[in-house]
């Protein structure tokens, strides 16, 4: 039999694409939009909360992004959410007061929140269940592509030129994602009104999903938030932080192109889940109580491992657990947990600090306990993807 993948069709690269673009968006505004704040004259508590308040609104748009996309179709949301954020990212130099940069940054997370959950409807869409593990592996793995290379060049550009380049940069990115998706992304086959899988097991595969993407990023959050000080506590260099991230981001991403991906169709769903949960446990451990750069490296490393087993799996349970005429509200609860992690992690995390891990504790724990937890929300049914994705329209197989 032949060894060669099955080919990507062009509406999902573009997908993949899209998603790249987006998160580059978000990454960009990680390391520069705190400092632009105390720029315009923002104390402490100011900029934490304009830092906070993109992912506030995320969360806030994720479920009424997911009704849209029922509803709506999902091309139409998706566009909708790019011009949003774009016009949002291009005001951002006209804000001349910490006020306005804060309401300019709610803005930008409710363009967001529209956006990410279109685009993992339309990846659900475009592909069918067995191949959907593989495919949500590539659309995780463009996620990590951004985290690498979208805070070192917009830290870069906003030291070299000025936040107001980074930001019409930006939106000129997101412009071209709205270009790929008007040009390249056809609205999928409206799923027919079908039977959904009995609610209890609809939930529990949707719970299962989103359960375990809350329990990586609410330990993803306190790790950004307390990283750089857990370096410097070691005597190193500011930057290892950043190469710290980017080695997660590498591992995380090599794994998902990989057929690790396809792990899910091949085990018990749980399997990969419980297992990634506690890869991150283990890589916090390390993190916490490493005593080297090297050992913080390998803790990195480790974390990028669960981050690579969990994702593509709770993402394609999320698209199989309910019909295709429901998805869009799927993944909309699925981010909103997903997001809800990054909000409620770091500071958390802070209230920790005296643990055996330091800040680290609470996401060891959090991870741990969520791991626990996935194996007693077992579906008692088939997935109902299969039956709701259609034609194979993805070309992948």
């Amino acid at each position: 039999m032949s060894a060669v993948s099955p080919r990507v069709s062009p509406p999902l690269l573009a997908a993949y694409a899209i998603t790249f673009l987006a998160f580059a968006d978000t990454f960009a505004f990680l390391p520069t939009i705190g400092p632009h704040a105390d720029d315009l004259g923002a104390d402490e508590v100011m900029v934490g909360v304009v830092v906070g308040a993109y992912s506030a609104t995320n969360l806030v748009a994720n479920p009424f992004a997911g009704v849209l996309l029922d509803r709506l179709g999902r091309r139409r949301v998706l566009l909708a959410g790019l011009t949003l954020a774009a016009v949002a990212v291009a005001c951002y130099p006209l804000a001349a007061t910490p006020g306005q940069l804060l309401g300019i940054r709610l803005v930008h997370g409710i363009g967001g929140g529209i956006i990410v959950p279109a685009v993992f409807t339309l990846v659900g869409d475009l592909t069918r269940t067995h191949r959907r593990g593989r495919a949500m592996g590539r659309t995780g793995a463009s996620i990590g592509l951004a985290a690498i290379v979208g805070p070192p060049l917009a830290a870069l550009m906003a030291d070299r030129v000025n936040f107001e380049a980074l930001a019409i940069s930006v939106a000129g990115v997101l412009l071209l994602g709205l270009l790929i998706a008007a040009l390249a992304l056809p609205e999928p086959q409206r799923a027919e009104a079908r039977t959904d899988a009995a609610p209890r097991t609809a939930l529990r595969r949707l719970g299962r999903a989103s359960l375990a993407a809350f329990g990586f990023t609410f330990a993803l959050g306190g790790l950004s938030a307390f990283l750089p000080f857990r370096v410097e506590a070691l005597g190193a260099a500011p930057a290892v932080s950043g190469g710290l991230l980017g080695l997660f981001a590498v591992v995380a991403a090599v794994l998902m192109l990989s057929p690790l991906a396809d792990t899910s169709r091949s085990v018990r769903a749980e399997i990969p889940l419980v297992a990634g949960l506690i890869a991150v446990a283990i890589a916090l451990v390390a993190l916490g109580a490493g005593g080297s750069v090297p050992v913080l490296a390998a803790g990195a490393a480790v974390f990028g491992v669960g981050y690579a087993l969990l994702f593509p799996v709770a993402a394609a349970q999320a698209a199989d657990a309910v019909s295709g005429a429901r998805r869009g509200r799927a993944f909309g609860a699925f981010h909103a947990a997903f997001s809800a992690g990054f909000v409620l992690g770091p500071p958390t995390a802070g209230f920790f600090t005296a643990g055996p891990l330091g800040p680290f504790t609470a996401g060891g724990v959090a991870a741990v306990l969520t791991a626990l937890i996935v194996p007693l929300l077992r579906p008692e049914r088939t997935p109902v993807g299969e039956a709701a994705a259609g034609p194979d329209r993805s070309g992948e197989g």
